[in-house]
């Protein structure tokens, strides 16, 4: 993360609320970071929600997603976490 805090400033008591708009590459990736900055951590800092307009994909078959909906694959290899 670029703007990785300071472990020493961060208070075990306080807890950031964010919310990310859109499930897009961009949210995915920021939602998975924030997520891995709390395991990292020994409490978690970050209560994360993630929000999309789009229908709830858990509704259809896997052949109706493979027709109508475009999926995001992440990965990110440790030399990318810290880059």
């Amino acid at each position: 993360i670029m703007c990785r805090p300071d472990d020493s400033t961060t208070s075990s008591t306080s807890i950031t609320n964010v919310v990310i708009s859109g499930a897009g590459p961009a949210g995915l990736l920021l939602t998975a970071l924030l997520m891995q900055r709390n395991r990292e951590l020994p409490t978690p800092v970050y209560n994360v929600t993630l929000l999309d307009g789009r229908q709830d994909l858990s509704q259809f078959s896997t052949e109706e997603l493979k027709k109508s909906f475009r999926s995001w694959m992440l990965g990110l290899a440790g030399h990318g976490v810290t880059a």
